[in-house]
């Protein structure tokens, strides 16, 4: 059953598509002529899955299943993932390439190569107030404040590696 994101519970299950190029508020729009009827019939196991999709700085896709309600099943992940590549292809949009990782900084998005952003954070050329977006975060509640990081707090920190 689609529910709009906002009442969705803290507690929901996130996945977060990244998008390779900027999803036009006209394409976010005809998605979401997609979207709504593919979560209205979305189940797991035969159960209606209480869920929803937000898009978010018009390079984000973020589907949502309140596990308090009734869990996703890996099927019916399966079924999403399939959906998001249907909506890639019909939109030639790459939802799956995590080598392209999104910044921000000095109020702008940027996107980087992993391995040119790499480069950069080994050469300490970065501003100051430079940010990642973490796409592994899980839960609805995590957005606010775990999702755009410090990238000293990233899996992509120097530190990170010397832990290891």
């Amino acid at each position: 059953m689609y529910i709009p994101f906002e009442q969705m519970s803290p507690a929901s299950k996130i996945w977060i598509y990244q998008a390779d190029r900027i999803i036009s508020e006209n394409e976010q729009q005809e998605m979401t002529g997609h979207l709504i009827p593919f979560i209205e019939d979305w189940t797991s196991h035969n159960n209606t899955l209480n869920a929803s999709f937000t898009f978010k700085y018009n390079y984000f896709l973020i589907i949502a299943v309140d596990n308090t309600y009734s869990i996703a099943s890996g099927c019916s992940i399966d079924q999403s993932v399939q959906f998001i590549k249907f909506l890639g292809k019909k939109y030639a949009i790459d939802f799956f390439n995590r080598l392209n990782i999104l910044t921000y900084s000095n109020g702008s998005l940027l996107m980087y190569d992993y391995s040119i952003l790499k480069e950069k954070i080994t050469n300490s050329d970065l501003p100051s107030d430079f940010k990642i977006f973490n796409n592994l975060i899980e839960l609805k509640s995590s957005l606010d404040d775990y999702w755009l990081i410090n990238i000293e707090n990233s899996w992509l920190s120097p530190e990170s590696k010397k832990q290891q």
